[in-house]
């Protein structure tokens, strides 16, 4: 009778265990650490909705679409790192590799390009010139308003290629960044998350088609 006693005590002991875990123990667990994953995911925050409850857990329309809208940021087969676990209201949030990139939040603007202004001294120059009777001297104030006009155009010939360069780095910048900012699993429930779902082996069931968990490290 101790022998049963003791023995429904120790797997009551390490059920509520298991049961007690939360987010802090899933962070704790698998953040930093690196998988491999089974599939190609998208190149965007939107990645992966996973319903583990449905028959179908993976919506294989809108993968397809996310993935061809959106490119691929991780492939099948590459190993990378797991950055953040959150936990939602119905959700959990498996981010790999950064979580996948936002147009709303690394929004960067495309530089301007900039036009230089007729200067003061050009100005005062040219009303000289106007009022100016002496043919000597309005050729003299010619002469003089030209070449600041050709300091002007050859700066801003120095602008518009310093521009050109700029945008040339920021469209290659913003073309690489959603490839190089991850993507993530969001493992979505019918009902609020609960401790049942907040396990470690109930987010490697989740997500055991579509990731390696035995490549974790």
């Amino acid at each position: 009778m101790r022998m049963i006693l003791f023995a429904l005590l120790f797997l009551t002991a390490n059920l509520s265990h298991v049961v007690a875990q939360d987010e802090q123990t899933l962070k704790q667990y698998f953040e930093g650490k690196t998988i491999k994953v089974k599939i190609d995911m998208p190149a965007t925050f939107e990645g992966i909705n996973i319903y583990p409850n449905n028959p179908n857990p993976l919506e294989q329309k809108k993968y397809i679409e996310k993935l061809n809208q959106n490119g691929i940021s991780i492939h099948k087969g590459e190993h990378v790192q797991i950055t953040k676990i959150l936990q939602k209201e119905k959700h959990i949030e498996f981010q790999l590799g950064g979580g996948g990139y936002s147009p709303i939040v690394e929004k960067i603007g495309d530089p301007d390009k900039s036009t230089l202004s007729e200067s003061d001294e050009e100005k005062k120059l040219k009303e000289k010139i106007k009022l100016e009777t002496n043919n000597t001297e309005k050729a003299r104030l010619n002469k003089a308003l030209r070449k600041l006009q050709r300091i002007r155009r050859t700066e801003q010939e120095e602008i518009n290629m310093n521009t050109k360069k700029s945008q040339a780095s920021h469209k290659e910048l913003t073309s690489r960044m959603p490839r190089e900012s991850g993507s993530r699993f969001s493992i979505r429930y019918s009902s609020k998350v609960g401790h049942e779902q907040l396990t470690i082996e109930s987010i490697k069931t989740a997500l055991g088609e579509y990731v390696n968990f035995e490549s974790l490290k």
